[in-house]
């Protein structure tokens, strides 16, 4: 009687033989059906591994990072974009460099022509001012005026009562920083409030009287 062991090795070489005679038919009819599936079964499987797509994980779709901000340069002042600004002097223009000055901190130029005057005033936020062009006089409430010239600079503290022009020289640009909204509130020399209408006014009437 034949052990199990012996039974399980004669059947395990009769299953081999039958693998080897599958593949010598093949191998003589090419064309045969067995051929045809012996042929599909070897290809599936490393088809499927081969595929990325269909083993690897979903890919998160990631947002384009936001484009930069260009950089502002004027390389000459006077080509920037001024314009009239209300409740100033009709000789006067400006145009914002960074921020909304009539809503936020923010920092912009002013155009002003030779001779043109803005009469005693004070601002709402702190103002830093830098002559970029030209000679501009400054003078505070009760103290001496002040002659500016290009790179000159001033930090007036909020409510500040001061007034300023440009010399008759020529045109003048100055920098300056606001750190809140930008206002003005025009007042007369003893520091009661005008208004804007009236300020100028009495400040076009004057004309270029010595400070």
């Amino acid at each position: 009687m034949e052990s199990p062991l012996r039974k399980a090795s004669m059947t395990t070489a009769r299953a081999r033989l039958t693998v080897l005679n599958r593949i010598a038919i093949c191998l003589h009819r090419p064309l045969a059906a067995a051929c045809l599936l012996l042929g599909a079964a070897s290809q599936a499987a490393p088809a499927l591994a081969a595929d990325p797509a269909a083993t690897a994980p979903a890919q998160r779709t990631e947002a384009a990072p936001a484009p930069e901000p260009h950089a502002l340069v004027f390389l000459r002042p006077d080509d920037a974009p001024f314009m009239p600004a209300p409740g100033t002097p009709a000789c006067l223009q400006m145009t914002g460099l960074h921020g909304d000055p009539g809503k936020q901190a923010a920092s912009f130029l002013i155009k002003m022509a030779g001779g043109c005057v803005v009469p005693y005033h004070w601002h709402t936020p702190t103002e830093e001012i830098v002559i970029v062009k030209g000679e501009a006089q400054m003078q505070m409430k009760g103290e001496p005026a002040l002659t500016m010239p290009i790179g000159a600079y001033s930090g007036l503290p909020t409510r500040h009562n001061h007034r300023f022009r440009c010399s008759m020289k020529g045109e003048c640009i100055v920098f300056v920083v606001a750190d809140g909204a930008f206002d003005i509130h025009y007042v007369d020399e003893q520091g009661a409030s005008l208004e804007p209408e009236q300020a100028l006014k009495a400040a076009a009437d004057a004309g270029y009287p010595v400070w």
